[in-house]
């Protein structure tokens, strides 16, 4: 799947959570989403919230979708902030030391890595419990 066929594919299937996503439809995505947010933000503020608004329930889905394609349950894409939200309140507004906020930096971080490890795994070559493997679309 190329950058154009990404693109097409995860705005047709704007907010479709279920099924699996390829390596490539999500990273192209990815590519995609990333730069053209930041490119907004410096056209106007406007702009770049209708556009975040327009590309985030496709950003989630193909996330969701990706992780499926790895046998991951979708609700790992909230890892990440939940670790954040969770540990940063308990550890940072409780006790407030510098040990607290390290060991909060090292559960974000940790949770991000482990994140990132299933979005660049191989998706499982035969039907998981999310689906039949993403169809290869030709170039």
């Amino acid at each position: 799947m190329n950058f154009q066929q990404s693109v097409t594919t995860c705005m047709r299937k704007y907010a479709t959570f279920d099924g699996r996503a390829s390596r490539s439809e999500y990273w192209w995505f990815s590519l995609f989403f990333g730069p053209v947010t930041v490119v907004t933000y410096f056209v106007s503020e406007i702009a770049w919230f209708i556009v975040t608004l327009a590309l985030v329930l496709p950003y989630v889905a193909v996330s969701f979708r990706r992780l499926h394609d790895v046998g991951r349950s979708g609700w790992w894409y909230w890892m990440p902030p939940a670790v954040s939200t969770m540990f940063g309140d308990i550890l940072m507004w409780q006790y407030g030391s510098m040990a607290m906020l390290l060991t909060m930096l090292l559960l974000v971080l940790g949770s991000m890595a482990i994140f990132f490890y299933w979005l660049v795994l191989p998706g499982d070559a035969e039907a998981n419990r999310f689906g039949k493997p993403p169809v290869p679309v030709e170039g």
